[in-house]
């Protein structure tokens, strides 16, 4: 179970759609090779997070698209590549020696790129950003500045709730519950990440809420979490058959309801 939701914990929401996110790498890089040549694009190495980086390169070059969140992307995904990045570049190819060279170079490009981006994102106010240099870089003003999206409608997309939350999570339990159950809410088109879940069984047993936490445990495990195993909540409590069927029956309500996206902030609520 997890206590902090943290910036690489978020999930990539909201990629730009349209034809461009849809076009092929390899279209993308013969149509514009400055977007793809200095990122090692003849290794194996590090295949899908290149791609993203490519096509949030080719996001941002667009007029029509071109905004801070789509620099946020942009930043998200070189991140994710120099990690891989830094990975491959300590490998020694035993027959392409040159292979070394290209992802090392890569690896110069992905940390000149981050650099370049956080300057130029640095005092920006959209929710991403503004959370991405406060919690990454420790700006208190951009603390501020993500702060003050607070009870906005930006809270309906579901990074920034979780955002807020990860904020609110040693703070203010109650505050904490209705952002995470506000972002399960909306998500409507995929599953909720399974950390949302472990964040709501942690904070429901911290707050000896155990109805809540075997719910949420079994919410768990009923959307694909077979880690999850409800007998580890007899430590602190247990249930007669006659209750655990009425939680049961609970639980399977609502990850029908997240499943189909149907979920409201109402329907967490259950009383014997």
């Amino acid at each position: 179970m997890i206590k902090y939701i943290g910036f690489f914990l978020l999930p990539s929401l909201l990629l730009l759609n349209g034809c461009e996110r849809q076009q092929s790498i390899k279209s993308i890089c013969s149509d514009t090779p400055e977007l793809c040549n200095d990122l090692n694009t003849d290794d194996g190495w590090c295949r899908n997070e290149r791609s993203d980086v490519i096509r949030s390169r080719n996001e941002v070059k667009d007029p029509n698209i071109a905004t801070d969140l789509a620099q946020y992307h942009l930043l998200r995904d070189f991140q994710s590549y120099k990690k891989c990045i830094e990975k491959a570049a300590l490998v020694e190819p035993i027959v392409y020696k040159e292979k070394k060279v290209g992802r090392v170079n890569a690896l110069v490009t992905a940390e000149t790129e981050i650099e370049r981006l956080e300057q130029a994102t640095a005092n920006s106010s959209e929710p991403h950003l503004a959370y991405y240099h406060w919690r990454v870089r420790g700006d208190q003003q951009a603390k501020a500045r993500f702060m003050a999206v607070e009870d906005s409608p930006a809270l309906d997309e579901p990074e920034i709730a979780l955002a807020m939350a990860s904020y609110y999570f040693e703070r203010d339990p109650e505050k904490t519950f209705k952002l995470l159950y506000r972002a399960i809410s909306n998500y409507k088109d995929e599953q909720p990440p399974s950390s949302i879940f472990n964040s709501l069984t942690t904070l429901h047993l911290q707050e000896k809420h155990y109805q809540e936490t075997y719910i949420w445990m079994h919410v768990a495990k009923e959307l694909g979490n077979n880690d999850v195993n409800l007998r580890t909540l007899e430590r602190y409590h247990t249930f007669n058959d006659e209750e655990k069927a009425k939680l049961d029956q609970h639980a399977k309500l609502l990850a029908e309801k997240i499943a189909e996206g149907k979920f409201t902030p109402a329907d967490a609520k259950f009383k014997f």
